[in-house]
């Protein structure tokens, strides 16, 4: 604004020269500032889109009727829904593949897990800005097998840790897919019942 108020002097009439280039000046860094945030707000809309598409909300792999019958003699049948392992870079986290993906978990978390006989979970997470694309996949740790995994996004306009204060808030309106909390909450009791049955 202010170079185009220089800029704006030398002009026939200064004065309407002068205001002609502040307005001109502020609707440059404005525009450039509204043209980033829309391309910003575009890409993660396409990113989320994408992966909603792409994946469903969640897939069962090995359902709590078959965990049941599951034995060391008949577990060879469900081979195709074994995890591998990863070379674990540090003592902190644990990576296991599946399916071409990768899947993190802290080590300390997988303890707490393992000691309250709870089936374990790794996650992929992946963070595109102000939001989140989710895949949680949930493990029987005797077995090696993936239960079920979960795909979900995550974000919006509070999630930028304070940075904006919640004011981008058309990022509100990026229609993703949600977390299953109450839809799931049936079927991880069911694996959890089968669990407590076994610790017994």
């Amino acid at each position: 604004m202010i170079i185009g108020w220089k800029i704006g002097k030398h002009f026939k009439y200064p004065i309407w020269g002068r205001l002609l280039g502040m307005a001109l000046g502020f609707y440059a860094t404005v525009g450039w500032y509204i043209t980033q945030e829309a391309k910003e707000y575009y890409r993660e809309k396409r990113l989320v889109t994408e992966f909603c598409q792409k994946y469903p909300r969640y897939e069962v792999f090995v359902s709590p009727e078959e965990l049941k019958k599951i034995t060391p003699d008949n577990a060879e049948h469900y081979a195709q829904y074994r995890y591998t392992e990863m070379e674990q870079k540090t003592r902190k986290e644990k990576a296991i593949s599946f399916r071409g993906s990768v899947y993190y978990q802290s080590s300390s978390t997988l303890e707490m897990m393992k000691k309250r006989k709870k089936f374990i979970s790794y996650h992929e997470f992946k963070d595109i800005g102000n939001y989140s694309l989710n895949r949680i996949i949930y493990v029987d740790d005797k077995y090696k097998l993936v239960l079920y995994l979960e795909n979900f996004t995550g974000g919006g306009s509070g999630s930028d840790g304070g940075k904006y204060l919640g004011l981008k808030f058309w990022f509100d309106y990026i229609i993703g897919c949600e977390r299953l909390v109450q839809g799931l909450k049936e079927l991880d009791e069911q694996y959890l019942v089968i669990y407590r049955e076994k610790a017994l």
